[in-house]
């Protein structure tokens, strides 16, 4: 073989790496063009939420037994966070047709996929989270003047918590930015065994619930439960209400011609406890009271004990009182109550066990609910 021929075949082969190493680049790219999910982020931080990090053990220490597997992993995720101090999306964009307000759940931490990232992938419109814990209607009032209506957006979905937002409507602090608050909370430190307790058994907690023959275990939030329980009335009258009612008058004031829509996310309570087996009843029920009040525009106050039929009875108070404020207002409302409620019926489980959050798949049935809201109405507010 001469030394030409031997050039020649090094020039094809360098030709041949050369084009395989930019077909591979092509393929990569296409990828991820496909699945910006897949993309890294340098600003990510790795998060592996398990069983003994669930917030019940912190909320309820004490009362809770120990788990028998406080070290299973139960979301392995990574999550980035902007320069305002707010989960970036699965999908970034210039302009974001959609705004998502809320508290913990929608800024989901303990996910790899928020339901505002389901609504983006379900609906195609591009969303941002501004969703941060803690947070109350003031301070996503706050957000939305300071972050959110300068994308100016199509639509504002604000997430209504019913396990406290008419509490932090009334108890609301000062404002603190996502940024400085963020660098405050280390919510996921495997090093803090949250999940130990020292205290002597019986436990109130967990408590099981059975569902087509099957039974599981949850530790539910007995506080949750309790700020079901007032009257429809109670919640209308209350200043609890005036209150939320002027907040959402000036997110309305606010977002000028935007569309302000509310939806509605239930407790594990709300969707759980009518499936508690009757052996759990009795303990469960020992710490939730009846809320209430005594003349019009008075805050909502603890006023006794409730049985678990009453408790039954007015699940649905708070939501109905929240679903005439919106009505009255002109504000579109999406009611995830009743998806959640057909999920349980099948026996889906969309909350961690210790924890009050979302799992994955309720965030995906939430996102999917709201995704199928907006196909039916486009333009919610017209």
């Amino acid at each position: 073989m001469t030394v030409k021929t031997k050039l020649k075949r090094w020039q094809a082969n360098l030709l041949l790496i050369g084009f395989g190493f930019v077909f591979a680049l092509a393929l990569v790219g296409g990828v991820l063009l496909i699945f910006p999910q897949l993309r890294f982020d340098p600003r990510s931080q790795l998060v592996r939420f398990t069983v003994g990090i669930g917030d019940m053990f912190i909320n309820r220490h004490g009362m809770i037994a120990p788990p028998a597997n406080p070290y299973e992993v139960l979301s392995e995720h990574r999550i980035a966070y902007d320069d305002d101090g707010f989960r970036v999306p699965a999908v970034t964009a210039d302009h974001y047709e959609v705004i998502a307000l809320g508290d913990s759940y929608t800024e989901a931490a303990n996910v790899a996929r928020p339901w505002s990232d389901v609504l983006e992938s379900e609906s195609g419109l591009a969303v941002r989270n501004l969703g941060f814990r803690g947070y109350g209607p003031l301070e996503e009032l706050r957000v939305l003047r300071d972050y959110g209506i300068s994308e100016n957006p199509r639509l504002i979905i604000v997430g209504y918590f019913e396990g406290n937002d008419l509490s932090n409507v009334v108890t609301s602090q000062e404002f603190i930015e996502p940024r400085v608050a963020r660098t405050q909370f280390a919510p996921f430190d495997p090093s803090q065994e949250i999940w130990r307790n020292d205290n002597p058994p019986p436990y109130q907690l967990p408590v099981r619930i059975e569902i087509n023959g099957v039974v599981t275990e949850m530790a539910l939030l007995d506080d949750y439960l309790s700020w079901l329980s007032a009257t429809t009335d109670d919640y209308a009258q209350s200043s609890n209400m005036r209150v939320l009612e002027n907040t959402w008058r000036e997110m309305q004031s606010t977002a000028g011609d935007t569309c302000l829509v509310m939806a509605y996310f239930p407790t594990a309570p709300h969707i759980y406890l009518p499936y508690l087996m009757p052996e759990d009843r009795d303990r469960f029920m020992e710490t939730v009271q009846s809320m209430g009040i005594s003349a019009s525009d008075e805050l909502l106050t603890y006023t006794s004990t409730i049985t678990y039929e009453d408790s039954l009875v007015r699940l649905n108070n708070q939501r109905d009182a929240i679903a005439m404020l919106a009505a009255e207002l002109g504000i579109p409302f999406i009611d995830l109550v009743p998806a959640f409620e057909e999920a349980a019926v099948r026996g889906d489980i969309l909350y961690y066990a210790y924890d009050t959050h979302w799992n994955q798949a309720g965030h995906d049935l939430a996102g999917q609910v709201i995704a199928d809201y907006l196909a039916q109405y486009p333009n919610p507010c017209e």
